[in-house]
């Protein structure tokens, strides 16, 4: 009987080696990147002179994807500059949950137990 001795795996060689099924593959990456709001747009324009947009200092939740918008900040962007306080995630202040196709139901259910308005694609077209 012999014994053969092995070389002992590096760190580096050992992470190559174990599940990388965590990771997110480029395509996925960029449809989730283009989906999260930048926080740029998450805090009110204070000083924006034009005050009668219908949007402006409303609490507004985005879901969902929109066709004239695949790039949600595009969207975000819109309210941002009409003076809305836009969020991520539903809350007691929230006034309107604008969904495209794919919302959230989480966030769908959250809006019609709270009584939140909700805006789909074409009530939105209407404004903007």
């Amino acid at each position: 009987m012999s014994i053969k001795k092995t070389k002992k795996k590096s760190k580096k060689a050992q992470s190559d080696t174990e599940d990388n099924s965590y990771k997110v593959d480029y395509m996925e990456a960029l449809y989730l990147s283009e989906r999260y709001i930048d926080s740029k747009y998450m805090y009110p324009i204070k000083d924006l002179e034009d005050k009668s947009n219908f949007f402006y200092a409303k609490k507004v939740v985005i879901t969902g994807v929109y066709d004239d918008y695949p790039d949600r900040n595009d969207l975000a962007k819109l309210f941002w500059e009409c003076g809305a306080d836009i969020d991520r995630g539903i809350g007691v202040k929230t006034e309107f949950l604008i969904v495209g196709d794919e919302a959230g139901p989480k966030k769908l259910l959250q809006a019609k137990e709270q009584g939140i308005t909700i805006i789909d694609q074409k009530k939105l077209n209407k404004y903007f």
